[in-house]
């Protein structure tokens, strides 16, 4: 058994301060706050940092669970590749932060779109490269494909 007091936390608790992670309401260092804290830096650890969208390790590894859902159910799935047009002028003309700004508007369009419209139960949106995005909609629901493409770019 470890003593979770002789843990030297200090790096965890400040990377998850520095992230705005809410820090447990749990007694400090029972098991339960113990729990919260690798939850939480699971989480952390699997999202991007200036998107709020799931990392590329975490989407492949959901990637890999939907392709062998679909082989195993037979149900179809869909992957949406989005690309920022003309993002590299954005950056060059307007500067990195402005480039930020509008990572930050199309994660969130895209996690507005995911907000019910899209999918019956679970989708992943990744930030992949500078200026793609790729989506895996688990469950397409009646709008179909192209309807599910259409909706994203409504909401971009």
């Amino acid at each position: 058994m470890i003593d979770a007091h002789a843990l030297d936390l200090g790096l965890a608790l400040q990377l998850l301060r520095q992230a705005g992670a809410l820090l447990p309401d749990e007694t400090p260092r029972s098991a339960a706050w113990l729990q919260a804290i690798v939850d939480a830096l699971c989480d952390l650890s699997s999202k991007d940092a200036l998107s709020g969208l799931v990392n590329r390790r975490s989407f492949e590894m959901a990637l890999a669970r939907e392709v062998d859902r679909v082989a195993r159910a037979g149900e179809p799935a869909l992957l949406l590749v989005l690309d920022i047009d003309h993002f590299k002028a954005v950056n060059d003309n307007h500067g990195h932060q402005a480039g930020d700004q509008v990572i930050r508007a199309v994660a969130q369009a895209i996690v507005q779109a995911d907000a019910g419209v899209l999918v019956d139960q679970l989708s992943y949106a990744i930030k992949v490269g500078l200026d793609e995005a790729e989506l895996v909609i688990d469950r397409v629901v009646a709008v179909g494909e192209v309807g599910c493409g259409h909706v994203v770019v409504e909401y971009l």
